[in-house]
Order: structure tokens, then sequence, then C-alpha cells
């Protein structure tokens, strides 16, 4: 009915005897103006619903009747049905059924908006009594009802035109014509589900960041926490943008790959707005994390796959060794958690003896593994193919293993073979033979000096000693590599101890210095392990991993000394080596000492014995042993043994390490960088040294050649009859101290060479 004759029948009710309330339907929001305009006078109160209404809830319904029932006034109640539509139709209609049965004392006009279609109820004689009363539309207006987007409080301010609560919705439905009103609310979509409102659940701070951020929409919801999202949008208040963040955070989109080592200590949000940068923004210029980051929904499926995602690309594959040394390098800047570490040394096993290519020296596990790796499967890698795997994944085992020139070719043949068979924790036959027989011979007697004597010879003004306890010489070439690294000179002499070779007897030239330090970390760990490097825990030469920290520590060391005002020479001298192979060898031969316990059964009194054992040296009234055996009663040893008499026990490096200086520049000459062999035409190069010398020295595939001055100066030849057609490099020594490294050359057959012109 038009809005006239509607006011008519509603003051016809305010003005009757009726004692139950009426409904009045308005269409649009100028019908509700135009009726609070017309009655809003003298008495009659408009109450909206929302007075009843709790923060964020609907309105009680018991306080609101409880309100009319206490009241004898014309009483305009508006807003009902507006917080009533978001309960479903059903509801909606039972609780104005309910209102329109109340007896009351005064009048209620409950004011309804756009209700004309739900307000049919299967009691026909609530319309015949006139109870319900619809005012028509303003001519060509449809009724509408928004969209209500729930949005959680902490998002409210990235949005305009919003309801805080639940309990002020029907008021901006009712007084204002918006599509969509983003409502405050803790509720759920899902509270709702019979809603005659639509209702979008945009409560995520994701959805939020979405909008204002297209990037960050196309990595979608599950690449973060509602936490996570949430922080980043609290973080992102402080910059203009997204992308001002990352430029400002991180360095900006081209960098980012290069600053993945200043994230990985960084709070755990920070890292996963890292991670988020290189999703929205790629990865430039490493290939190994563009396919990780491709790879990953989350943070921890990013240090998860950084570390673990290599194992998905064959060894053979052309993009393997690529894809290793960026990983490496990553790897190299930053801690990843050991769980994922130990996750992935237990998967990379399944490629057996291909695992090995996949592994690293940037954390503890992995070197285990790989020195696991080569005791395993010795069999199948020789010596040279083990020394170029090494090389890649750990430079400095590989630094250790290969071979170094001893200054006599009996003991560089014993000790290289020795430092293999370390490795390999092995003991050949032909090896043990070796034993045996210089167990008899004893040559360090007849080409080393006693190093008393060669002691006595060096000048030790400005100096400084580190008595360096057990330090083998097997350790020779890993010291002169870490030497050169530094740029260090590094000069050594060969000698032998006295026997038994164990400290006491061995400490004499202490006395010649006046100051030196006391080592003995490399000795307690030899005596009695670290951890789980004990010989009754694992039976793998793991405490090597151990022996190269030790030493890599003191030559750190050595180079602050150097930089010290007084110091120019530093020396490392040690009182004996120590015997691994003796420890794995478990041989007890037949002799039992009568005092138990000393020196793990490498030597014993005289008294304690009759007679003279097998491979026994006598010296300073002990019997100590030549070969692996250990008296009977010895304690056996933890992880290495001394105080016998094979080489590696006997013969001990006297070493002295100056400022290097600048190195000369070094060079294979260019004619010779491609050379021609064959039979009968051995290897030659020139080298260029700019130093004149007698003592450069050339290393190539682990053996060593002498360079003659030639008669251009600061030209010398190293004819290298060893070597064969192929791309070789070496390393070049003036006498022990490395000059340079890493000089290639390429080999060609003569004959190939001449085939080409028939």
């Amino acid at each position: 009915m038009d809005f006239d004759l509607a006011c008519k029948k509603i003051t016809k009710y305010l003005e009757s005897a009726s004692s139950t309330p009426i409904i009045v339907d308005v269409a649009d929001m100028s019908g509700i103006i135009r009726l609070e305009g017309h009655f809003k006078v003298g008495a009659n109160v408009f109450c909206s619903s929302s007075k009843f209404c709790e923060k964020d809830s609907l309105p009680q319904i018991d306080k609101l009747i409880d309100y009319i029932q206490k009241r004898k006034k014309k009483i305009f109640l508006t807003h009902l049905s507006s917080f009533l539509k978001i309960q479903g139709e059903e509801e909606l209609r039972n609780r104005l059924r309910s209102l329109l049965e109340l007896s009351i004392e005064g009048k209620l006009v409950i004011v309804t908006y756009q209700c004309s279609e739900l307000l049919k109820f299967s009691d026909p004689r609530i319309e015949a009594a006139g109870k319900i009363i619809k005012i028509d539309p303003v001519p060509g207006m449809q009724p509408k009802l928004p969209l209500l987007c729930f949005v959680s409080p902490e998002l409210s301010s990235n949005y305009e035109a919003v309801a805080d609560g639940l309990n002020n919705i029907a008021g901006i439905v009712e007084n204002s014509d918006t599509d969509v009103i983003y409502v405050v609310t803790k509720k759920s979509k899902s509270s709702f589900s019979k809603s005659l409102y639509a209702i979008k659940q945009n409560s995520t701070a994701f959805e939020v960041l979405s909008k204002i951020n297209p990037d960050i929409a196309s990595v979608g919801n599950d690449a973060g926490t509602d936490e996570q999202w949430s922080w980043l949008m609290t973080e992102l208040k402080e910059y203009d943008n997204w992308n001002d963040y990352i430029v400002k955070t991180f360095g900006g989109p081209n960098t980012l790959s290069l600053n993945i080592g200043n994230i990985n200590k960084k709070p755990e949000n920070e890292q996963w707005a890292y991670f988020l940068a290189l999703k929205c923004n790629g990865v430039q210029n490493n290939d190994y994390l563009s396919n990780v980051v491709g790879n990953s929904s989350c943070l921890s499926d990013f240090w998860d796959n950084i570390y673990c995602l290599i194992l998905k690309t064959d060894v053979k594959s052309k993009s393997f060794r690529k894809r290793y040394n960026e990983r490496k390098d990553i790897l190299s800047k930053i801690e990843i958690p050991i769980n994922i570490r130990a996750n992935f040394c237990k998967q990379v096993l399944q490629k057996k003896e291909n695992a090995i290519y996949y592994l690293t020296d940037t954390c503890i596990q992995e070197k285990e593994l790989i020195i696991q790796m080569i005791c395993d499967y010795a069999d199948i890698f020789d010596r040279k193919k083990m020394l170029s795997i090494l090389s890649v994944v750990y430079p400095d085992l590989h630094s250790y293993l290969s071979d170094y020139d001893y200054g006599n070719e009996q003991l560089t043949e014993y000790f290289n073979a020795y430092k293999y068979n370390k490795v390999t924790n092995s003991i050949p036959f032909e090896f043990m033979d070796l034993v045996e027989k210089y167990a008899v011979d004893r040559i360090y007697y007849s080409v080393l000096d006693r190093r008393s004597s060669i002691v006595a010879k060096k000048d030790k003004s400005k100096s400084k000693m580190y008595f360096f306890d057990a330090l083998g010489v097997e350790f020779l070439n890993y010291i002169r590599e870490r030497c050169f690294s530094k740029n260090l000179s590094f000069d050594v002499d060969l000698a032998y101890c006295e026997l038994p070779s164990i400290t006491s007897l061995n400490k004499d030239f202490c006395k010649e210095f006046e100051f030196f330090i006391d080592v003995k970390d490399l000795d307690e760990l030899k005596h009695k392990g670290k951890g789980s490097y004990t010989y009754e825990q694992t039976k793998l030469p793991l405490h090597l991993i151990e022996e190269l920290k030790i030493i890599d520590h003191i030559i750190n060391n050595v180079e602050k000394d150097l930089f010290t005002e007084g110091i120019e020479r530093v020396f490392l001298i040690a009182d004996h080596g120590a015997s691994r192979l003796a420890v794995i060898n478990e041989f007890e031969n037949n002799w039992e000492m009568k005092v138990k316990g000393e020196h793990s059964g490498r030597c014993c009194p005289k008294s304690d014995i009759e007679g003279k054992p097998d491979f026994a040296v006598e010296d300073n009234d002990f019997w100590c042993l030549a070969n692996y055996d250990r008296f009977k009663g010895g304690r056996k040893a933890a992880v290495e043994v001394h105080g016998g008499a094979t080489l590696e026990e006997v013969v001990v490096p006297i070493i002295e390490i100056k400022k290097a200086g600048d190195k000369p520049k070094c060079e294979i000459c260019e004619s010779h960088r491609t050379i021609t062999v064959s039979f009968k035409q051995k290897a030659k190069i020139k080298i260029f040294v700019a130093k004149l010398s007698e003592t450069i020295i050339v290393s190539c595939n682990g053996k060593y050649y002498d360079a003659v001055p030639s008669d251009n100066k600061y030209i010398y030849d190293v004819v290298m009859p060893d070597i064969k057609r192929g791309h070789h490099s070496i390393d070049v020594y003036d006498g022990t101290t490395k000059i340079a490294e890493g000089l290639e050359f390429e080999a060609k057959s003569a004959g190939a060479s001449e085939n080409r012109y028939f």
C-alpha cells in the first residue's frame, strides 16, 4: 500500500485498544526516513534493536521483550529484521511471530526492512487481522541485500566502511546503499550457515596483503601461517609497500640469492619473509636455489629442499656439478637445523657408492659420512679417483691425503701409503710386509738425523715454538697447503725421535727455546678420543676430522704470531708421532708385561720380560715394537698409539714457518701450454718463475719433478716421463714452500697430430 494509507492504518492501531504488536515493512531507505519523520513525535519512541546487543553479537531477545513489556509507551522497534536475516529465514519468521503474540500494555510497531516476501505466516489470521502493513517501494527501486565481509579485528585498519561488530550491521544495512559491508568480528562465516546475506570470510592477513600486492596473491595462502601473514602486514606498515620492504631489508630482488648468508640467523619471521621475497621475485644467477624455491611451498620446505633437493639430480646429469657447487656455496653460508642434516645423511645412503658425490664438508655429519663412504667403497674407488672426488667434496681431506715428497723414496712410498690406509681403514698385505721390513731395517737411522742435532742448528732468534705433542709427518702436506692459503713460507726437516716414542724421553729440545707453547690437544685426542671418536664406539677413522681441525687452529695462531712485533719465525716441533694402523691391527704378541697398561702395549721396560721379542727395538732400557703388535696386558688405545718404533711413531717434523712476502709470478710458458707426447717423446714443459732458485719443484698427478734452470733467466725446464696425453695441472714449489697451484697444460699425442695430415 502507499505510504499515506499505511500511516492511517498505523495511526489507527496506535489509537486502538489492541494489546498486541503489529509489523510495518518498509521497502527502502526513503520509507524508513519518511516513517520516522511522520511518527517520531510526542510520546512515540523509536528504539533500535541494537540497544539489546552486546559487543559483536546479535540482539538478546529476552532483554528486548522485557524492555517492551515494562513500558506503557508507543514503541517503534527498528533494525530487528536486519539482525534476524543473518540467522536465516526460518529464525526471522519464528521470532517475528512470537513477538506478534506478545500481550503488552503499550503499543509496539515492529519496523521490518525489505521483508515483504518473508512475512508469510502459516496462520492466515495474522494478515487478516491487519497485523502486517507493507509500504510500497519507490518506483524503480529493487530490494537488495549487501554482502557481509567478515574481517578479524587485527585487520580492520585495512578496510573502509566497516561495521564495528555484528551489533552494528543493521544500522548500516538500513541506512546506506553499500554493496559490501565489512564487519569487524571474531565470528566465523560457518556460524551463520542459513544467513540470507551472502557472507565472505575475509579475516586473514593474506587476503588483505593479496589485494595490495598481486605478487603475494600468486604465492598462495599456504606459503605462510596466519601468524606469519599477520606479522608481515604489521611489518609493512613501516614501509611504502612490499617491494620497498624487500629492497630495504634484503637488498633488492636482483641480490636476494647473494644475501642468503645474512638470513639464516635472523628471527624466523624474517627468514620466512625472505623466502616469500624469493617466491615473489624469483632467483637470479643461481639455478639450484631457483629450483629449491620452485619446489618449496613454505619455509620448512625451503630449508629442507636447500639441503635435500640435490638428491633428485643424477650424478651423471650435465647439470649436477653446477647445482652441486651452487648448493655447497649456499650451505657454506648458512646453518641448517640438525634434523634436516640427519635426514639428508639417511637419504643419501640410498645412492650407495654414488652417495659420496652428493656430500660436502659443510657440517660434521657429512664429513663423517664422507669418511664412511671411503671406507665402505675403498674397493670401488682407487686412490686417484678418491682424490679427484675429495678435491670437490672435502678439500681439507684431499690436502691431507695428497702425496707428499718426503725427500726419500722409501719414506715417500711409506707415508703416502700410510695416509691412504689410515683413511680407508685398512692394512693391505703389501703394506704390512713393508712395515715388518722396516721394523728390521730401521731406515730412519740411515736417512735421517736426530731431532736434537737439527734443532740445535736452527736460528731461534725472534722465534716462537709450539711443542706439538704427537704431530706426525703424515700431516705435512695439509700443513703446507694451509700455509700456502695464508701466504706463509713452509720449511721442514725430518728427524727421528728418541725411543721409546713417548713424551717423557722427547722433550729435551724445548730448553733451547726461550718461549714455547705446549700443544696437547692432538695427543689427548689420540689417547682419549673425543665424543664418539673412540675405537670402542666406531672403527672408522672419524677422529681425523678433529685432527685436521686442531692443526688448522694452530696454523691460525701461527699466522697471528707472525704479525706480532718481535716474532719472525714460528716452529712446530713434535716429540713423537702416532700410529692408527697399530690400533686397527688388533693383535697381541706372546710377550706379556709384568707391569700392565703402559703406552698401550707398544713398549715395555726390558726388566718386564725375558728375551728379545720379535720385531722389537732395544733403546733406553725399553723394548719398543717396530711392527703393529702389542705386548699382552697393555691397555688398548682409544684412537691411536705411540711408544713403538714404526716409522709413523718415530719420524718427526721440525717445521719452520715465516711470512712468505709476495709470491713470485709463476706460469707455464705460453708455447708449452699445449705439448705433444709419444713413446719416444717424453712430456716436457717450460715454466716461468720470477725467482732464481735451485730448489724449484713441480708436482703433477701426485708425483714430483725437479725444475732445472735453463739458459734463459727465470725459465725452468720440467721433464715428466710419466705424463700421458690429456689435461693436467701442476703445483710449483720453492723447496717445501708452495708458490703456485693449478697451472694447466694439455698433452696431445704426437701420432694423432701427424695423422691429421693424411
